[in-house]
């Protein structure tokens, strides 16, 4: 699936290489019709690579719960060391 996806991107980039480049007779706007969807396709090559992969899916899109605490509750609360942060899926064995 990611390699069709992928693949979808590159005809629509050669499309518009081939056919828009060709029919566009202002410069500019021809420079930014053949340029723009190769970086676009990068990107989107990259969030697709991201989106497939379910551990970078997961590294990426981890969601983090926020606790809001009041000076009071601080004062008195343990310090966090590097375990209580560590992620569950990480291969880092030390900060």
């Amino acid at each position: 699936m990611q390699t069709f996806i992928q693949e979808g991107g590159y005809a629509v980039a050669l499309l518009s290489y081939f056919l828009l480049g060709t029919i566009i007779e202002n410069e500019l706007l021809r420079f930014l019709i053949i340029l723009l969807p190769w970086f676009f396709l990068h990107a989107f090559e990259g969030m697709v690579t991201i989106l497939c992969n379910p551990e970078l899916k997961n590294i990426c899109f981890k969601k983090w719960k926020f606790c809001f605490a009041t000076p009071e509750d601080t004062r008195n609360a343990p310090m966090r060391t590097g375990e209580a942060w560590r992620s569950k899926t990480s291969r880092v064995s030390k900060f």
